[in-house]
């Protein structure tokens, strides 16, 4: 996963192929500006051996940072201004008032166990049949 999300990183930008990005990391980092959040902030950027990488360098954190093998990350703060940044987004809220719902994890567990019960009733259910209709056997009945 977060190598999906880093990868997705680099095509939505934050890449020397992005004109934006190569202006900008000229001077090794990446400068935020107004109206987006963290105004005047630096984004260090990491180089090597060639010069300077379309990678963050602050450390583990941000998913466009190098991250240590078995790591998952979701998308950081830094992620998304410096995305913000190269694509001169103008409104960006961190900060959602509004929480984002989620299903209860019994009412999963429920319906999960309700579809297997519905699935097994279907498959096993048959026709019930009377075994003799005397008087005396009225409530015998078995499932053939």
């Amino acid at each position: 996963m977060t190598t999906v999300l880093h990868e997705i990183g680099h095509s939505l930008g934050i890449s020397n192929a992005n004109i934006a990005f190569f202006a900008e990391q000229v001077d090794g980092d990446i400068d935020i500006h107004a109206p987006r959040p963290f105004a005047g902030a630096t984004i260090p950027l990491a180089s090597n051996f060639s010069g300077i990488t379309s990678h963050v360098d602050i450390g583990f954190g941000p998913v466009m940072a190098s991250g240590s093998h078995n790591t998952r990350q979701l998308l950081s703060e830094v992620d998304i201004v410096l995305n913000a940044e190269l694509g001169h987004f103008q409104y960006l809220n961190l900060n959602p008032s509004q929480p984002i719902p989620e299903p209860s994890t019994w009412v999963l567990l429920g319906t999960g166990l309700l579809g297997f019960g519905l699935r097994w009733w279907k498959q096993n259910w048959q026709e019930i049949r009377c075994v003799e209709c005397g008087p005396w056997s009225r409530l015998a009945y078995t499932v053939v």
